[in-house]
Formats: C-alpha cells, structure tokens, sequence
C-alpha cells in the first residue's frame, strides 16, 4: 500500500477461485470483523481479523500525504455469470 500511495498508482485487488475457498474472507476478514468497535479496540491499529480490502483502505484514508485526496472503491462479486456489490 505504501508504494500506491507515494506512487499515485491506481490498483486492483481480485481474488479468484472455487466457491467456498475463503475469498471473500480473505479480502474482509470473517463476518462481524468490520465494526467500529473492533476498530476502537485496536487503539489504533488495524484489528488482526481485518481482511486485505479494509487493511488497504484504512491505511490510504489515514495517510498524511493523501489528506484531501478522493478515493472511489468498489467490491464486486461475480457469481454465476452475474454481478453483485457488496458494499450496498
């Protein structure tokens, strides 16, 4: 993450495989990890159970040098020829 932000480089985070093979734990984290108390427990760092998705992001929103930048996310699953965005 922190050559992407020293680098202003756009990026991808994908995972692929079979159903049930932990993608979408990997990249989150387990259900229920996301919270804002697992967050404030962690005295500010970023909670173990985290995944690799909100791992990244939390590190791009609290860096110094990007304070004010815009930053667009998305996470989209693919399942059966169909799309699917998981973060509505």
């Amino acid at each position: 993450v922190d050559n992407f932000i020293r680098g202003g480089i756009s990026c991808t985070l994908m995972a692929y495989g079979q159903t049930g093979s932990g993608k979408t734990h990997t990249m989150f984290g387990p259900p229920g990890s996301l919270t804002e108390v697992s967050l404030e427990q962690s005295a500010g760092a970023v909670p173990l159970p985290w995944g690799a998705f909100p791992r990244a992001m939390l590190a791009l929103l609290t860096a110094p040098e990007l304070s004010g930048a815009k930053f667009h996310a998305s996470a989209v699953e693919i399942y059966m020829e169909h799309a699917y965005d998981l973060l509505n």
